[in-house]
């Protein structure tokens, strides 16, 4: 099965130089320390005066929190776009999750779904407190000019495999009942829904992933905390190109193929139920392996195997393992997806070990086998896997700045620990557009004021981050730096049984490369928490290193 594949898309501009005054750490804070957790006699409020962070002052203790606007008492303009006025500004967070209903009133328990205490993988445990906490976290820290902001959840219809019309019907369905004047997401697979808000002149700001078009090029209308598709596809044939072409496959249990030298595979679904993206994805690293190390499509020896499949069930995947391993396919890139009603991961790596053919899993953002819970749940102890993630953090989960803004809104209380970052993240970049778009808050003016976002140096993240022009307006640079990781199947996570975990030699690199040589990409290295926690002393110095290709 082959495919016309399209390179992702991002566009490309520069930034027109506006920025928001640094006012200083002026005014005092404002919270609601003193009302009564459920409380309904006080709404969500914007207080005028916000205390500033560190210096240069920030808007919160967060290095990523723009500059800070400690005080404003003027006129803000009233209605200057769809979806603001002179008290208020809506906008919609569009979820995968069940999440519905007015986010910015007081959080009462009756609101959570039934069994949330404990759900499935976590995804509902206590997820309205945890959203409700962090709306009010911003609205409290961050400067609205007097307006408040009503965000306003409106669940997918499908859930994680809402197809991708379905999605763009949901935007139109949105923008016509709630005529927000912005929108935020928790989901993945959700550019069908961005580029179709954007037609209405409606822009996205959240932690999006698997943006790869704007579909709205000059206007800047989708922004995400996370790597474009085109970022990620290109630092994951930096991968391939730099640490595995080019040697023998020796991570592989079977020892023909550890012997042999590496041929790759790549594996992609033709038409997922959850949209495009992963087909886009599958063209842009084909792409890239081409540009970067001449690693074209095709059967012969130096070139990769791309084969799309339809439905990855059983007697496809039977069919599609056995050609592999008559092709003498030692590394398979997957393209393929642990959630239900897509397993083609459990289906695949099964299949391959019930015809006793063990290659090499290389995994990156597309398939999300970076996650410790889904490798436990979904892969299989015969197949060795590794890859690269962005999603590495410094230190334990309750020390990160999600965890400690739920905490200041609701002391003593757990958050969703699956979703905490994503949330926090995703408003993270609403505030801060809305922020440094100034009083007269537009799409345009909350653009610029992205563009001028510089993040303190010595970030937690990335030495120097910010939304930078050289790499489209939805890429904020906080994640352009990717982690090494491989599963060791009976490795044991801090605090867990010996039921697996995944390893780094904490190897970092990004789209400009990585160390030469594939020495080090399984075996040894640190057993990292779930999600990848860097311990945060080993971070700290990870940061001031600089990376291979930049020491000259």
């Amino acid at each position: 099965m082959s495919a016309t594949f399209e390179r992702p898309r991002v566009v490309r501009g520069v930034a027109l130089g506006v920025t928001i005054a640094v006012l200083g750490s002026l005014g005092t804070a404002v919270g609601w320390s003193s009302h009564p957790v459920g409380d309904d006699s006080h709404p969500v409020f914007t207080p005028r005066h916000k205390a500033c962070f560190g210096d240069p002052p920030r808007q919160s203790e967060d290095p990523l929190a723009p500059p800070c606007v400690p005080f404003f008492d003027g006129h803000n303009g009233g209605a200057t776009s769809r979806g603001v006025t002179r008290d208020q500004v809506s906008v919609v967070l569009y979820n995968d999750l069940g999440l519905e209903g007015d986010l910015s009133s007081p959080y009462r328990t009756d609101q959570e779904m039934p069994g949330h205490e404990a759900s499935t993988n976590g995804e509902q445990t206590y997820l309205v407190r945890t959203t409700k906490a962090l709306v009010r976290f911003f609205a409290n820290h961050y400067q609205t000019y007097t307006r408040s902001i009503r965000v306003i959840a409106v669940p997918s219809s499908g859930g994680v495999g809402t197809p991708c019309a379905s999605r763009k019907v949901e935007a139109a369905v949105i923008n016509r009942d709630y005529r927000p004047f912005a929108a935020t997401t928790l989901g993945d697979d959700m550019n069908c829904f961005a580029s179709e808000m954007a037609s209405f002149g409606v822009p996205t700001f959240g932690a999006g992933r698997d943006v790869y078009d704007e579909s709205s090029t000059e206007d800047e209308m989708a922004w995400t905390f996370h790597p474009s598709l085109a970022d990620a596809t290109a630092a994951s044939a930096a991968f391939v190109c730099d640490k595995l072409q080019g040697s023998r496959a020796r991570y592989s249990p079977d020892p023909v193929l550890a012997m042999a030298p590496r041929r790759f595979a790549l594996l992609y679904p033709v038409n997922s139920q959850r949209g495009p993206t992963s087909a886009i994805a599958a063209g842009g690293l084909v792409q890239d392996l081409g540009a970067r190390c001449g690693l074209e499509p095709g059967d012969a020896a130096d070139e990769i195997y791309v084969r799309g499949y339809i439905s990855g069930g059983q007697a496809e995947a039977t069919n599609i393992f056995l050609d592999l391993k008559l092709k003498g396919i030692t590394t398979v890139i997957c393209y393929c997806v642990p959630v239900a009603n897509e397993l083609t991961v459990s289906t695949f790596q099964s299949t391959a070990t019930t015809l006793r053919y063990f290659p090499e899993w290389y995994w990156d953002t597309a398939s999300r086998m970076y996650r410790a819970p889904w490798q436990r749940q979904h892969g299989s102890r015969s197949q060795v896997s590794f890859g690269i993630t962005p999603d590495w953090a410094g230190g334990r989960a309750e020390e990160r700045y999600g965890w400690r803004a739920y905490r200041e809104i609701q002391p003593g209380t757990m958050p969703n620990a699956r979703f905490v970052d994503d949330i926090y993240h995703s408003l993270l970049v609403l505030f801060s557009a809305i922020q440094l778009s100034g009083p007269d808050l537009t799409p345009s003016n909350a653009a610029t004021g992205l563009r001028t976002l510089a993040m303190r140096t010595g970030s937690p993240y990335v030495a120097d981050g910010g939304f930078e022009a050289s790499k489209g307006p939805d890429a904020f640079a906080f994640r352009d730096r990717y982690l090494s990781f491989w599963w060791d199947p009976f490795g044991q996570e801090p605090g867990r049984s010996r039921d697996g975990c995944l390893r780094s030699g904490l190897e970092v690199g990004s789209a400009d490369g990585w160390i030469s040589g594939d020495v080090g990409v399984v075996g040894g290295g640190t057993c990292l928490g779930s999600p990848m926690q860097v311990p945060a002393a080993t971070k700290a110095v990870l940061d001031l290193i600089p990376l291979p290709w930049s020491a000259s």
